[in-house]
This record gives C-alpha cells, sequence and structure tokens, in this order.
C-alpha cells in the first residue's frame, strides 16, 4: 500500500492526475492505510483533484484531511 502511494505521489509529480487519483483512491479504499497516512493521502489525492480541475471533489478530500489530522497545514492553506 505504501509502495503504492509512492506511485501515486510520482503520478502527481508527472501530472498524470487520473492514475494518482485511481491510486489515492485504491489505497484509501483499502482499509490497509496506518491512521496516521488516511490524512496525507486525502490530501494528495485533493491536489490531484485541484491540479484536474474538479475543485469540488478537491474541497472535500482538504476538508476530509484536516478532519482526520487538524495539524495538516497544506490542507488549511489549499482550502484557503
Amino acid at each position: 500500500v505504501y509502495a503504492e502511494n509512492k506511485k501515486g505521489q510520482d503520478a502527481l509529480a508527472k501530472r498524470d492526475y487520473k492514475t494518482a487519483i485511481r491510486i489515492f483512491t485504491e489505497n484509501l479504499d483499502s482499509g490497509k492505510l496506518a491512521d496516521n497516512w488516511i490524512g496525507p493521502t486525502l490530501h494528495l489525492r485533493g491536489r490531484a483533484y485541484r491540479l484536474s480541475r474538479q475543485p469540488d471533489k478537491a474541497l472535500a478530500d482538504f476538508e476530509a484531511a484536516v478532519k482526520k489530522d487538524p495539524k495538516l497545514d497544506n490542507s488549511w492553506y489549499e482550502m484557503a
């Protein structure tokens, strides 16, 4: 699962947002992520949604990320 998260980050860096979203969604749905990885993974998927011009989905992920971990400053920033 964590290797897959790395692949999602690589896809995000390569601007392959569709693949990044798919990978992050699969990881979140798998139920195998440690609790402390859920917020950051939601944040990353939110970035992929934002960059692929899906603001409603991005905002939902950023909100879920800070609900899971209120210390995720990057997600707070993205919502502003």
